[in-house]
C-alpha cells in the first residue's frame, strides 16, 4: 500500500529485439525455442506468478507492492540475466517500466506508459531498460517525442 492508501503495482513489459529476424534466419523452431528460454529466464528471475506472455514475443512482468525502483532494479536483473544466459549476439530484449500510482492513475495508463518506454528502449538502440519516470524527468528539458504526444493527445499526464 501506497501513503494513499492505494496498492501500489509495477509493470515491466518486455519485447524481444528483432524477433522477426529469429525466425526468418533460425527458424519458427527455434524461435519458439527462444520463446521458451525467455520465458524460463523472466520467470526464474521475476517470479513464476509475476511473469506473464502479453503476446507474440513480448512479455510483462505484473509487481504487486512494488515501487517504481524496484520495478526498474527487476528489470536490469532481467536484461543481465538474458545477456548472460542466451546468445547475446543473436537474442537480446528491450524493457519498459511504470508503476503504479507513482506515475499512472489507472491500469490502462500504466500500460501505456509501460509500453511507451518499452517503445523508447527500442528506438534509443535496442538492449536496454526504458524507464517512463526517467524518461519525463530528462535534465535536458527535451521530453522523448512519445512521451510528449501522449501527454498532448491527454493520454497521459507529466
Amino acid at each position: 500500500m501506497t501513503s494513499s492508501g492505494r496498492p501500489a503495482v509495477s509493470l515491466v513489459m518486455i519485447d524481444v529485439d528483432n524477433f522477426k529476424h529469429v525466425n526468418d534466419s533460425l527458424g519458427h523452431l527455434k524461435g519458439d525455442e527462444v520463446l521458451r528460454e525467455l520465458s524460463s529466464i523472466i520467470a526464474e528471475t521475476a517470479g513464476q506468478d509475476s511473469a506473464y506472455r502479453y503476446g507474440g514475443d513480448e512479455f510483462a512482468v505484473l509487481l504487486p507492492d512494488s515501487s517504481h525502483e524496484d520495478a526498474v532494479g527487476v528489470a536490469r536483473r532481467l536484461l543481465d540475466a538474458v545477456s548472460h544466459t542466451i546468445d547475446a549476439e543473436k537474442i537480446t530484449i528491450s524493457l519498459g517500466v511504470a508503476a503504479y500510482p507513482e506515475m499512472a492513475s489507472t491500469a490502462e495508463e500504466l500500460i501505456y506508459r509501460a509500453d511507451m518506454a518499452l517503445n523508447w528502449a527500442k528506438s534509443s538502440g535496442k538492449n536496454r531498460v526504458g524507464d517512463w519516470h526517467a524518461l519525463i524527468s530528462r535534465k535536458d528539458g527535451e521530453m522523448p517525442t512519445l512521451a510528449q504526444n501522449a501527454i498532448d493527445a491527454g493520454i497521459a499526464t507529466a
